[in-house]
């Protein structure tokens, strides 16, 4: 079975650049689609209030959130005012027809699986599933301005997380059908339509998952794809011109050891660039190599991987890491590692912090504080445009709830907790 290089990958992103200045690149096969704009009537037009609403402190006031519950039976996107409580469900998803066959995981929920709100505030794309397995994952965006629900395509997979460009007028794709990867960009300032290209050409071992659009625009990092006898995935950096920056480390082709360090067997939640675009923290969980957490500096064409943590650097963290989030001035990371002997797999344990400089410094021994309480299984952190507020996610037996804190500890609440999956808590930018 032959194997791609990463430097035979087509041009990915010299094409992406094409697109985005939506020059002719006629030197490129690429096939051009042209989807109307198939609108659904706002779900929930008027808000529902909560009987009673919580004294949240005051700068909270006007700030606005969105999350994914399963109340109303299907994983759904709800918009959540913090001053008021009201609530309006953004999305219904209709799984009638759908045919669930085989495994179905603990952690699956039907409806929505992903959301990406774009960097405007004004849209949020999302992956809507009916089944955990197979590739029938239809890709929206709902305009929070009118409630209109915009259908995307449908050729997309359960691996397909949008990621928008920093002028919120792309979006950027993969579709993997089983034995095909293709990346695509749906450019939604065509007036009436959307277009859509495919910019890379058919691959069978080098899929493209997860891809993240630097803050800059200037890059696109994901994951992907398989090398090596172990088929284990790095974490790949293309520029606009389509050219991968160079790696310090380089890649190892085979499995060795922690030393082949760019092959960090990335989760779709283990990749964050940092707000500046100078940074990317790479979270793992274990694998074929330990779980750690990472961080590569990008700058010159040149991305340079620094030490970070490995499982057993510390007594408190587990073996699998998830989840990193810059803070807004760049100079902390958060991220979720699970208890120590946890079950392989849960992306749940204890949040902590720590700071980007040490990283950088690949001090031996940096300072690591926790956030979350340490009696609480939480993760997925997403912290305020301010930095001042942090919201997670907790698991209450099989339910999981909203929680609010202060990122300097003075403040913590719960925000939703109904026995129902509540999960995904991300803040309007």
């Amino acid at each position: 079975m032959s194997r791609k290089s990463p430097q035979l990958m087509p041009t990915l992103l010299w094409i992406l650049l094409c697109t985005v200045t939506l020059s002719c690149c006629q030197d490129v096969k690429q096939r051009d689609e042209t989807v109307s704009m198939v609108t659904a009537s706002p779900p929930s037009p008027e808000p529902t209030d909560r009987p009673r609403w919580l004294s949240l402190p005051a700068d909270l006031s006007g700030q606005e959130i969105v999350y994914l519950s399963n109340r109303t039976g299907l994983a759904e996107i709800w918009l959540l005012d913090l001053a008021t409580g009201s609530e309006r469900q953004l999305t219904i998803t209709d799984c009638s027809g759908a045919l669930v066959e085989g495994y179905v995981p603990e952690w699956y929920q039907p409806g929505v699986d992903r959301f990406a709100w774009s960097p405007d505030g004004q849209k949020i794309a999302y992956l809507a599933m009916c089944t955990s397995v197979g590739h029938l994952a239809q890709l929206n965006i709902v305009d929070l301005g009118t409630g209109d629900v915009i259908s995307i395509t449908n050729k997309v997979s359960t691996y397909s997380y949008p990621s928008w460009n920093p002028s919120s007028d792309y979006l950027i794709f993969e579709w993997d059908k089983v034995t095909i990867c293709r990346m695509y960009v749906a450019d939604l300032g065509a007036g009436d339509s959307i277009k859509i290209k495919q910019i890379t050409d058919d691959s069978w071992d080098g899929c493209f998952h997860c891809p993240k659009w630097s803050p800059d625009g200037k890059y696109v990092a994901y994951q992907g794809p398989y090398i090596g006898a172990a088929w284990r995935t790095y974490v790949s950096i293309v520029d606009l011109e389509g050219h991968h920056v160079s790696y310090e480390p380089e890649y190892q082709d085979e499995y060795r050891a922690r030393d082949a360090s760019w092959i960090a067997e990335p989760g779709c939640d283990g990749i964050a660039w940092s707000h500046d675009a100078r940074h990317l923290a790479i979270a793992c969980a274990r694998g074929y190599v330990p779980g750690g957490l990472e961080i590569a500096e990008v700058e010159e064409q040149t991305a340079t991987m620094h030490s970070g943590l490995v499982t057993g650097d510390r007594e408190s963290l587990g073996s699998d890491f998830y989840s990193p989030v810059f803070s807004p001035d760049d100079e902390t990371l958060y991220f979720v590692s699970t208890w120590p002997g946890a079950e392989y797999g849960w992306p749940l344990g204890t949040i902590y912090s720590i700071q980007v400089h040490d990283l950088l410094l690949d001090k031996p021994s940096p300072d690591v504080q926790a956030i979350s309480p340490e009696n609480q299984l939480a993760g997925l952190p997403a912290l305020s445009p301010d930095g001042k507020w942090l919201l997670y996610v907790v698991k209450e037996g099989e339910a999981t709830e909203i929680w609010i804190q202060a990122t300097d500890g003075t403040y913590r609440q719960r925000l939703a907790g109904d026995g129902f999956v509540n999960t995904r808590p991300a803040w309007r930018p």
